[in-house]
């Protein structure tokens, strides 16, 4: 469209297309680039916007409940794609949440908040790498971590053990 430029360093239509056919393919949605946002079930458009926030190669995406609206498989299969993301491209994403178990098995640290002020409670290091599988959700040091991030949001008070931001 004439007068829509996106800026001086946009892409030239084809290379927009040929860009958007590849994140798609990457999310196992090639083929459906036609279809409208209605016509898509609710884990694809997850897919889409995950996608699109890539668009640009941003070094940090931030994503606010990503997948809130989803069924657990659904939101599992986005949370994979994620990570697999990351991975892959470098990018790194910032995620609001609360559920505890999918930060963790997310995130290489995991900082809790206080309720309004929203100020940093604890930072909780996860010490189980980049490439975990969904094993780590049995091993004792998640459980661990799990239990303590729950405490933390049960108090919403600043912990201020040795080595810990204490906000």
């Amino acid at each position: 469209r004439a007068g829509n430029a996106a800026g001086a360093g946009a892409l030239p239509p084809d290379a927009r297309r040929d860009k958007a056919a590849q994140l798609l393919a990457l999310v196992n949605l090639g083929g459906l680039e036609a279809r409208r946002p209605a016509e898509l079930s609710g884990g694809q458009q997850q897919r889409v916007a995950v996608v699109r926030s890539l668009a640009n190669d941003p070094a940090v995406v931030f994503a606010d409940e990503p997948t809130g609206n989803l069924d657990s498989k659904s939101g599992r299969m986005v949370f994979d794609l994620m990570k697999r993301l990351s991975r892959e491209s470098g990018t790194a994403f910032v995620m609001v949440t609360h559920d505890v178990g999918e930060a963790i098995y997310l995130s290489e640290r995991v900082v809790v908040l206080t309720q309004r002020p929203g100020r940093v409670a604890d930072v909780v290091e996860v010490p189980f790498g980049r490439s975990r599988g969904p094993e780590v959700r049995r091993d004792e040091r998640f459980l661990a971590i799990e239990d303590e991030i729950d405490d933390l949001l049960r108090t919403r008070r600043p912990k201020t053990a040795p080595g810990r931001p204490s906000g």
